[in-house]
């Protein structure tokens, strides 16, 4: 899922979400002195090396009083897959130690190490020696720091996917349209926003631009798009709210083209079909042992229906029949806890990019999204 996609999700049902500088501290690297040593006890407390980790232990958390310490991993395993580590890797002592109330750990992460990755992306892994496994946790990209509660001690770090090289340019060309609702007051608003994107990266990067590229001028059919320099990509909407796609409707994008960016001509179909949620209804209280939802605007393009909490911590997805029902199992929902989450449907049609000169992951696509806010219980 594209990242601003789930942004707007979370603005629309009253999620605060905020793009924001890095902080200027000079100990943002995660490097600090150690070990760090320091005695705990049931009352709890804090041991922590500046700069880079704090351990936040609550009282009530340890029934006696335990000789904790942390330092530095200077060989740990590799955390896998395209991540890679941002932060200092911390081992925390006594390995294995339970504790009774969730204890709090926080990590500085190295702005520099992400390559342009977006910080919203830093994630944080603990590894009790069976792997690398991935927790819960916010990030603060005002203080370049990652935050998870725990139930014990391992080792801790943070890491990000960065963005590997592109076997050509890496485009992603999208058509976009928000069905958006949200309550005001005793009333519930729905905006309908039609945007156009394309970027263009020397990196891949599914979610959006590291090392962005200048194409030249871009039309689609009527539209010219806009280069935005700031987010790095190109840009063409008519306000919020707006309308301007015709449903069913062939698209083309132009790519003029540039010394990095070869030219290019790409159609898609705009989806046949506009989806409305009809069950549940908003702010309407669902069961975790299961549900159905149930939509209008059924056609040939894929539904992928998603489902999470406002924070976007934890979610699940799935991409089913249009056939204008589907239902949810406990078993679905079981990663999912109490309280408000979105429930949003995308009718889209989606192709890979097969030219010349472009990544054979470049991607040109169109959807229509719709949301609402409920709560689980």
């Amino acid at each position: 899922m594209k990242k601003r996609y789930l942004l707007l999700v979370l603005f629309v049902v009253g999620a605060l979400v905020f793009f924001s500088c890095s902080s200027d501290d000079d100990d943002d690297n995660g490097n600090g002195p150690g070990p760090t040593e320091g005695q705990i006890g049931p009352e709890g407390g804090i041991i922590e090396i500046a700069g880079g980790v704090a351990l936040d232990i609550p009282a009530g958390a340890l029934a006696d009083t335990v000789e904790f310490s942390i330092d530095e991993n200077t060989s740990p395993t590799p955390v896998g897959g395209d991540m890679e580590f941002v932060s200092t890797v911390y081992t925390m002592e006594p390995s294995g130690t339970n504790f009774l109330v969730p204890a709090t750990v926080t990590l500085k992460y190295n702005e520099a190490d992400l390559g342009g990755t977006a910080e919203t992306s830093v994630k944080l892994y603990t590894n009790d020696g069976s792997g690398w496994e991935e927790l819960p946790a916010t990030v603060d990209t005002d203080e370049n720091e990652v935050t998870s509660n725990i139930t014990h001690l391992s080792d801790f770090a943070a890491a990000a996917e960065i963005g590997t090289p592109a076997e050509g340019v890496y485009a992603s060309l999208e058509l976009t349209r928000f069905v958006v609702q949200f309550p005001a007051g005793d009333s519930i608003i729905e905006w309908t926003m039609d945007n156009i994107y394309a970027w263009f990266d020397s990196a891949f990067a599914p979610c959006e631009p590291l090392h962005p590229l200048n194409a030249g001028t871009i039309t689609c059919n009527e539209f010219t798009l806009n280069w935005e320099a700031t987010e790095g990509w190109y840009h063409y909407t008519e306000g919020y709210p707006s309308t301007f796609f015709t449903l069913g409707e062939t698209y083309t994008f132009n790519i003029e083209g540039s010394a990095d960016v070869p030219a290019l001509t790409k159609s898609i179909d705009f989806p046949s079909a506009e989806p409305h949620i009809t069950s549940p209804g908003m702010n309407d209280t669902l069961s975790l042992s299961g549900f159905t939802v149930t939509w209008t605007g059924t056609s040939s393009e894929d539904i992928f229906i998603y489902l999470g909490d406002t924070t976007a911590t934890d979610s699940v997805g799935v991409e089913t029949d249009n056939d204008g029902s589907h239902t949810f199992s406990s078993s679905d929902l079981s990663a999912l806890e109490p309280g408000p989450h979105t429930i949003g449907l995308y009718m889209r049609n989606y192709e890979y990019i097969e030219a010349a000169g472009y990544d054979s992951r470049s991607t040109i696509f169109a959807l229509c999204f719709t949301n609402i806010l409920v709560y689980l219980e």
